[in-house]
This record gives structure tokens, sequence and C-alpha cells, in this order.
């Protein structure tokens, strides 16, 4: 009898598991598949808030190849690529320098590194955008690379 009830027991257990897997599955990829529906509805259906669009049409995607769409993937690559590397570089010494070498005020350090994080970045992106100007980055690559490479968070993988 109890062999029993702890049978029933674990049944039921990996039944909700396997119930709550595919809910938390579903719910992870409906924004997906919302981004796909919508980007085959035409301009006028893409509000339309319908699990099954009316009408399909591959307009955007046709509209998005024939506007440079490979220009603006290459830059994003270029900018993504660079920002990875000279941070991975930058950013892996300082956090080897702070775990694994004894310098006078690396508590100092470290903890105004942990104090910026607590700093949330829409606080500093119109100081940013300010500074950004002044330098006369403005429309250009360094604009993006530069403050991106020296946001602390980067630091703790964040």
């Amino acid at each position: 009898m109890i062999n029993s009830n702890l049978k029933n027991k674990k049944r039921f257990t990996y039944i909700l598991k396997i119930i709550l897997a595919l809910f938390m599955g579903i719910l992870i990829l409906f924004p997906i598949y919302m981004m796909l529906a919508s980007s085959l509805k035409p301009k006028t259906e893409v509000f339309d808030m319908k699990l099954i669009p009316d009408t399909f049409t591959t307009e955007g995607y046709a509209l998005s190849i024939e506007e440079n769409f490979g220009h603006y993937f290459l830059n994003s690559l270029y900018v993504t690529l660079t920002v990875t590397v000279v941070a991975l570089i930058f950013h892996a010494m300082s956090g080897y320098a702070l775990a694994r070498l004894n310098f006078a005020g690396k508590n100092g350090v470290f903890m105004w590194i942990l104090s910026t994080l607590m700093i949330p970045f829409s606080v500093i992106i119109i100081p940013l955008f300010i500074l950004v100007k002044d330098f006369g980055w403005l429309d250009s690559f360094k604009g993006i690379i530069i403050p991106a490479i020296l946001h602390i968070s980067v630091t703790f993988g964040h």
C-alpha cells in the first residue's frame, strides 16, 4: 500500500513537471512566434493580435533586403565583434587583477566597481549621450564602441 502510494506520488510529480515544462516552453516561445507571425502580416494587420494572420506576405523581408540590409548587418557585426573582443581583453585583465593580485587600494577599487553596478544604465544614458556629443563622436562607430567597452558592468559578466 505504501509502495503503491509512493509510485502514484512519483508519477503525479513527474506528470506535473512535464506540464510545467510544457507551459514554460510555450511561455518562452510565444513571443518568438508572435514576432514571426507579425513579420508575415501586411502593414495594416501588424497590430491585430490574432494568433494566426488572415493574410501572409513577405513584403517586409523584401523591403529590408532592398533597403541595404547587408550594410546594416555588417555595421552591427563590426560593432559587436569589436566591443566583445576589446572588452574581453580589458575586463579579463581587470578581473584577474582584482581576483589574484594584491595591491594597495584593491578593496576600494573593488567596492567602487560594485557600487557603480548599483546604478541602472538608464540613469547614465543621458549624461553618456552628452559626453559622446561633446567629444564629437555622434554618428560614428567610436560613439557606440568606446562607451560600451568602458561600461563597468562587463567586468563582472553583466
